[in-house]
């Protein structure tokens, strides 16, 4: 399917010519017998015509004979099959293994071993000239590509009367999801595993689990580091200002910054500190604004004409669970967003006050300072304001400290000329309508990441413009995903929406294709992943190198993008457009199963992963829990790495690859468990309370505050709960429907101060309040969950 087409419903495609019968097998109904609900007798009828019936029921059908001497299927459909749908296989079975154990003969545990009469063998031989003839045509050519033929699907049978919009999808592109309400994507394959259905490992379940570790780690670090380093340093550099504070030269810019410092430890331990009386009613008021997270005025930080986006304050993320969590939040998002202006003298000067004293406190709290910087750096990106830590180096390697302290002027403008400097590559992300100054200068800035950038630029900032919010996609388009580029010219029209969008779109490819920032952070590594997900290759399967694929893709990696963001919500510079007011002895049936064979991105995939490993000990934050786990997950990946060139060079998996691939829904679960939070044991997601149990999640990533706007408001991205992805896929020869988990995505607006938690957004979810699924994924959406037939279900009792 084309991209122009794939905002449109299939019906709106001309029908395909129907061909000749010999050319083009078509799609059996089930046989009289075999796909029935009765049982099935100890006979075959070896006579019989089998020119009617379809592949799915021939490979069945050639199975007979073999059941019929005692033979145990490897083959985990086969196997199922039989058991189920007869009353004589697996007592056959059995008996026959212990005959050949009593007797001292061969068993027969492979088909050439299974002495088939003359008759049966003829039958055999005549199914298998008729399935050689219908598998000519393995292949059809859809809109340009060589897909699958649905038609010779070997297990469509476990599918209970599958939809004609499923068949109908299967055989337009080889795939179809289907909504399953699961909290979690292992889920699906446990679901496959109990049912055995063969299943299609996605890239989409192991960049859930990387988000997974991701927030674990970063929640261990700010528990067990950063929280307790900030909690020492801030309350230093309080006692260290109010100290200051009896100098006269300097008291009203010390007696500020203790101030400042108070409201920081307030927001940290919920502990009030005494501050200049002079400043008692701002202290007490910017409490009360932090704590209520609504904009408003702000007299304390001068913003008394325009409003301070205090909603920032409301904790999201994974803080919003936790007691110290959110306190952490807080603290953190009042020393990034709390700023103090180059441009203003008053301002400029209580900024070099907090340096002057940052360089006074013990050297080992400075380094602590540094250290979480350092480690902030490395996970999420490099400042975007100018930084209170780099003007305190700056002064003590020039020895302006002192000089500060004696409220010099020279030394002031010369910290201001090194601050001109340092803001010529700085300040990317800025309101489009800025009332406020431009130079901003942070105790610990929000970080720079290019998806930021270009949100904020693709974005027109005209009063109630058709471009009013810019789209997910921008980003991707930007970093050059061509699909995403497709859709916004085809799907959204965005030209006509905004006449500076092709200007502004170029624009941003330019600066940014080819490179997802500067890669050195962990948040660019990840954004590189997702990048590499999406670029096609002549050597993967046919199915992945179509259009309907690169949306799926586009799906996928939106979704995990969104995990990022919510996982990076404290730190990122939010852009903003405006500043406004078993079974006995008998051999344990396979279940084939496939890697979706995305070979460079697994290889991405487990370098991010090494990386994360290298930063912990550069970072010294290794501690053998984060350690152990990050080689867990990259042992996994590095299976489905190994599997995936197997696959690409059509190589047979063996038994023990497809086993672990069957039980991948497992090793995904106890992974997941341990997880959640640090420091606590979960034996099952049952166990787990609020939103943790759910990989629905939400994170706020623009904000639009334009005077005389009607479209104001916040743009959320979202994830909710799991699909399945059916997949056919060639396996050995044979074309099998396998099936995978894959992410729900949205994205949608919110009202001006309404930044949603995870545990809002999974209740808009529940209440069937959620937006709809943007338009151009619902082509390759069923509007129903295909029923797996339970008759054929596998267990040990069969």
């Amino acid at each position: 399917m084309g991209m122009a087409a794939s905002c449109n419903s299939y019906k709106k495609k001309a029908p395909a010519k129907p061909q000749q019968a010999q050319e083009q097998p078509v799609q059996a109904a089930p046989a009289s017998r075999l796909l029935t609900d009765s049982l099935l007798p100890q006979s075959v009828d070896l006579e019989q015509d089998i020119n009617g019936l379809g592949y799915e029921e021939l490979r069945i059908l050639r199975s007979y004979p073999y059941a019929l001497h005692g033979y145990w299927f490897i083959e985990g459909d086969l196997n199922n099959f039989f058991c189920r749908k007869t009353d004589w296989y697996y007592d056959l079975c059995e008996k026959t293994l212990y005959e050949s154990y009593e007797k001292n003969l061969v068993y027969a545990d492979t088909y050439d071993k299974v002495e088939l009469l003359p008759e049966e063998k003829a039958f055999v031989e005549k199914i298998d000239r008729r399935m050689a003839q219908l598998a000519r045509h393995k292949y059809k050519t859809r809109d340009g590509h060589k897909l699958l033929n649905s038609f010779l699907c070997v297990n469509l049978f476990q599918i209970e009367k599958p939809s004609g919009k499923l068949l109908s999808m299967l055989d337009r592109c080889n795939f179809a999801i289907a909504p399953m309400g699961y909290e979690q994507l292992f889920h699906v394959y446990e679901a496959n595993d109990y049912q055995q259905i063969p299943s299609f490992i996605t890239t989409d379940v192991y960049l859930q689990a990387y988000h997974m570790y991701f927030s674990y780690a970063l929640k261990s670090l700010e528990r067990n580091h950063f929280n307790p380093a900030l909690q020492k340093i801030v309350q230093a550099l309080y006692t260290e200002c109010m100290n200051l504070e009896q100098q006269e030269s300097i008291k009203a810019e010390a007696g500020y910054a203790a101030t400042y410092f108070a409201i920081a430890y307030y927001l940290l331990t919920k502990k009030e500190l005494p501050v200049p009386v002079a400043l008692q009613p701002a202290y007490k008021a910017e409490l009360r604004s932090t704590t209520s997270c609504q904009d408003a005025p702000s007299a304390f930080l001068d913003y008394t004409d325009i409003l301070f986006p205090y909603s920032l304050f409301k904790p999201r993320g994974h803080y919003a669970h936790n007691a110290n969590d959110r306190c952490y939040f807080q603290c953190m998002m009042w020393l990034q967003t709390a700023s103090f202006c180059r441009e203003t003298p008053e301002t400029l000067w209580r900024a070099a006050i907090i340096a002057a004293a940052l360089n006074r406190i013990p050297a080992e709290l400075r380094q602590a300072c540094l250290k979480l910087n350092q480690a902030l750096t490395f996970l999420m990106g490099t400042p975007d304001n100018a930084s209170i830590l780099e003007m305190a180096d700056y002064m003590s390697r020039h020895g302006l400290t002192d000089r500060i302290l004696a409220h010099d002027e020279d030394a002031i403008r010369q910290i201001d000329g090194m601050l001109k400097e340092v803001f010529k590559t700085r300040n990317r992300i800025k309101p489009k309508i800025q009332l406020s100054c431009a130079d901003k200068i942070n105790f610990m800035p929000a970080r720079y990441m290019a998806d930021n950038e270009v949100l904020n630029e693709m974005a027109d900032a005209t009063p109630n413009s058709n471009r009013a919010y810019p789209k997910a996609l921008d980003v991707f388009a930007a970093f050059g995903v061509k699909s995403a580029k497709a859709l916004l010219d085809t799907c959204y029209h965005e030209k006509e929406n905004w006449k500076d969008y092709p200007v502004m779109a170029d624009k941003m490819k330019r600066q940014f294709q080819g490179r997802s920032g500067d890669t050195v952070t962990m948040y660019d590594r990840w954004m590189e992943a997702l990048i590499e997900l999406q670029r096609p290759n002549k050597d993967y399967p046919c199915l992945m190198q179509t259009p309907a694929w690169q949306i799926k893709n586009l799906y996928t990696a939106l979704a995990s993008w969104t995990g990022l963001k919510h996982d990076v919500i404290l730190y990122g510079e939010q852009p903003m457009l405006a500043e406004c007011g078993g079974g006995g002895e008998l051999a344990i049936p396979v279940v084939v199963g496939y890697v979706e064979p995305n070979q460079t991105f697994w290889k991405k995939l487990k370098e991010l992963i090494a990386r994360h490993r290298q930063l912990l000990k550069e970072t010294d934050f290794d501690d053998e829990d984060l350690i152990s786990k990050a080689r867990i997950l990259e042992e996994q990946v590095d299976f489905c790495l190994r599997v995936t060139e197997k696959e690409l060079r059509g190589d047979t998996l063996t038994t023990e690859e497809y086993m672990d691939i069957q039980k991948m829904g497992s090793s995904i679960e106890w992974f997941t468990l341990s997880v959640i939070e640090p420091g606590v044991s979960y034996n099952s997601i049952e166990e787990v309370k609020g939103s943790s149990r759910s990989v629905a999640l939400v994170a706020d990533v623009f904000t639009r505050n334009v005077q005389e706007c009607g479209k104001n408001g916040i743009l959320h991205e979202a994830t909710g709960t799991a699909n399945a992805l059916y997949v056919l896929v060639d396996i050995g020869g044979q074309i099998y429907l396998t099936r995978g988990a894959t992410f729900s995505y949205y994205e949608f607006v919110r009202p001006l101060g309404e930044r949603l938690t995870d545990d809002e957004w999974q209740k808009m979810l529940k209440d069937g309040k959620a937006p709809n699924v943007p338009s151009w994924i619902r082509p390759y959406l069923l509007d129903h969950v295909p029923t797996v037939d339970e008759t054929y279900f596998y267990s040990s009792g069969c």
